[in-house]
């Protein structure tokens, strides 16, 4: 009696497993397509952070010095309808040169390598 009990508890226990297991397979076949949309949709908004940061880039050196720093984002602010005030503008160009050549890179500004 106690042998099948065992037996009748190990099946029990071999079925919960396998739907485990069949669940999490299909989970990770259902978020396979979510995720490699999130990465699509990731890389085209660092394409289009990379076009707006180019456009201001005025000299073609793939880094925005201080004037073309400061005249992006007072046309960003002036766009949302708040005034740019070089005070702010001199501290956000300050803390956004990281290694204080005064020169931003793309990855120094977003935190990623700027797109190919």
């Amino acid at each position: 009696m106690i042998g099948e009990a065992q037996t009748q508890n190990t099946k029990h226990m071999n079925i919960t497993t396998n739907k485990m297991i069949a669940t999490i397979l299909i989970s990770g076949l259902l978020a396979t397509p979510l995720l490699a949309g999130k990465a699509d949709a990731d890389q085209k908004a660092a394409e289009r952070k990379a076009k707006t940061f180019l456009k201001w880039d005025e000299d073609g050196d793939q880094q925005l010095n201080k004037e073309e720093f400061c005249k992006m984002h007072t046309s960003w602010m002036e766009k949302s309808g708040k005034e740019a005030k070089q005070k702010e503008l001199d501290n956000r160009f300050k803390n956004k040169d990281a290694n204080g050549d005064g020169q931003v890179t793309f990855e120094e500004h977003f935190g990623m390598p700027l797109p190919k």
